[in-house]
């Protein structure tokens, strides 16, 4: 396994009033197995056979802070943060007469039967290459007052939110056997495959949440000290850009 990991921030006095920072922080982290009977990733006991598993993220965030006052103050950030887990297979040929689905570069998934272990079971080939890639854009303002005995804080913001996915569903075909008997026969009991352009899990969803709140501090009195606040956080339908 490899990772690797930064972060980078930069600040500025703009003025006596004004002050801004901008920061970046990304990561990465890969992992390439030998997958094993079973889409056991551990073990690789299937020589050939390639399983790389990789997970990036990056975030950014650009905040401006405007003094009003000694006892008023605003933040204004903006968040961009990105997820991007990817599942890759490496495979060998299949062999002439084991390829049924059009276009497979890859051996299908075989059940012999019996109760034996499956080959490249739980997905490891019937599902790779998959990914699931999440994007959010954010926009957030904060206002902090301070009034007497009470420090207010108000604010909110609003995100928007994408989600695409993409997860072939046995794009290699999926043959299972009765019997090890029925398999050293090469007698399948069922066979499961998607033609291609079909039966792949291709979404894109999208949605927009929203907060509002508001907190107050109160200082009752050297020894008490009350917090109260509420916060409002709807959000809308999530929709599907393929109209799905």
């Amino acid at each position: 396994t490899i990772e690797h990991f930064g972060q980078a921030r930069v600040d500025d006095t703009i003025s006596d009033k004004d002050s801004f920072f901008i920061r970046i922080t990304g990561s990465n982290s890969l992992t390439t197995n030998a997958p094993g009977a079973g889409g056991n990733a551990a073990g690789g006991v299937l020589p050939g056979f390639t399983q790389t598993s990789s997970l990036g993220a990056f975030l950014a965030t650009m905040s401006e802070t405007h003094v009003y006052s000694p006892t008023l103050l605003n933040s204004v950030r903006f968040h961009f943060n990105r997820v991007n887990p990817l599942d890759v297979g490496n495979y060998p040929a299949p062999a002439p007469g084991v390829a049924v689905v059009p276009g497979q570069t890859a051996p299908p998934e075989v059940d012999p039967g019996s109760g034996l272990t499956n080959f490249g079971g739980q997905g490891a080939l019937s599902t790779a290459p998959s990914f699931m890639i999440s994007n959010r854009f954010t926009y957030q303002d904060d206002l902090n007052w301070t009034k007497g005995n009470h420090s207010l804080q108000i604010g909110g913001f609003v995100e928007r939110f994408q989600l695409n996915s993409f997860k072939p569903n046995r794009a290699n075909g999926v043959w299972a056997f009765s019997s090890i008997t029925q398999f050293l026969a090469g007698v399948p009991q069922t066979y499961r495959g998607a033609i291609p352009g079909y039966g792949t899990y291709r979404r894109g969803f999208r949605n927009i949440s929203f907060a509002a709140y508001i907190q107050d501090t109160w200082r009752v009195n050297t020894k008490l000290t009350v917090n109260l606040g509420v916060r409002w956080e709807p959000c809308t339908m999530p929709t599907e850009v393929n109209g799905l």
